[in-house]
């Protein structure tokens, strides 16, 4: 939930910050000419989602945003729409939220309390049951995920640029082809010859990959749900350094499994590298304060159970 201007979206707030924002239902209609930079999967999915918004809405009020530019139409088809929504969540027996974070952000866009819990994901951890770290004389500094603007990789550079240290590096995981823009943009942002691109990968190879990881960075500067990244690096029970905020800020312990920085402030971010770098053994020491991941087969047998009592109370 990012605004056009990549400050962050507090929420919809009944539709008025839509319609102040100004860009939430022009979305919808024209969003889908404009989204090359997804993959295709990803365009796919939504269209469709976009079509069937589209389709959800009466046609008075399509006709009332199309033939006019006045605010009340953005209004009211920004109420409509988020009242539509949250009429079919509250249709559900029960939904659940992989984090505290967005469990609240529901709550606050007004879907009944009784019918949201929260439950993290499980995970297969079948790559990891024989994880073995590979030693190397450098501090392994990583990012893996999708380079895009709403990530932050441009922080971790300007960060990384200012650190002068020959026995650090960056490696950053991810295609170049997801937003070509950006990518240009952030190579031209590198400073240091201690920070390398490696492209894209398999899901399949994470775990090779987290072996030559010493410590993962999570700098997106939007609110993030239950980051992936982040599970994956503790079931190789590597520490993260990861934005203050949202699902990022409810797996990091700042100081027991890693640390937190301020969203958006390379500077900060910059520190905290530096003191890992000056106090290499806190690595071990955050290594100790991660826990142990949920793994699928846990998920499966709490999935299993909320079914069942679902199922009892009809």
């Amino acid at each position: 939930m990012l605004k056009p201007n990549l400050e962050l979206c507090p929420g919809p707030k009944g539709g008025i910050n839509c319609l102040t924002c100004g860009s939430a239902v022009p979305f919808i209609y024209y969003a889908s000419d404009s989204l090359s930079f997804l993959p295709e999967p990803s365009r796919q999915v939504i269209r469709t989602l976009l079509n069937w918004t589209k389709k959800s809405i009466p046609n008075e009020l399509k006709s009332l945003f199309l033939k006019s530019s006045y605010p009340e139409a953005t209004g009211s088809l920004t109420y409509f729409r988020l009242q539509y929504l949250l009429g079919l969540l509250n249709m559900a027996n029960l939904v659940i939220a992989p984090s505290r974070f967005l469990r609240e952000k529901f709550l606050e866009a007004g879907i009944d309390e009784e019918k949201i819990i929260h439950s993290d994901y499980g995970f297969n951890q079948l790559s990891f049951e024989n994880f073995s770290p590979k030693s190397s004389d450098q501090l392994r500094f990583g990012f893996i995920g999708t380079i895009a603007e709403h990530k932050g990789v441009h922080l971790l550079i300007e960060a990384f640029n200012k650190l002068y240290n020959e026995q650090a590096e960056l490696r950053i995981y991810g295609s170049p082809e997801v937003d070509p823009k950006y990518f240009s943009r952030i190579e031209k942002l590198v400073k240091s010859p201690r920070i390398r691109f490696l492209g894209g990968f398999d899901n399949k190879d994470v775990a090779k990959i987290l072996s030559e990881i010493d410590v993962i960075i999570v700098p997106s500067i939007w609110w993030e749900n239950s980051p992936l990244t982040i599970h994956e690096a503790f079931m190789a029970k590597i520490p993260v350094i990861t934005s203050n905020i949202g699902g990022m800020a409810e797996l990091v312990q700042d100081g027991v499994n890693g640390y937190l920085f301020k969203v958006g402030e390379s500077e900060d971010l910059g520190d905290k590298i530096k003191s890992i770098i000056d106090k290499p053994e806190r690595i071990t020491e955050f290594k100790n304060g991660i826990t142990p991941v949920k793994s699928i087969e846990e998920n499966a047998a709490e999935l299993e159970a909320i079914y069942k009592s679902i199922y009892l109370r009809e």
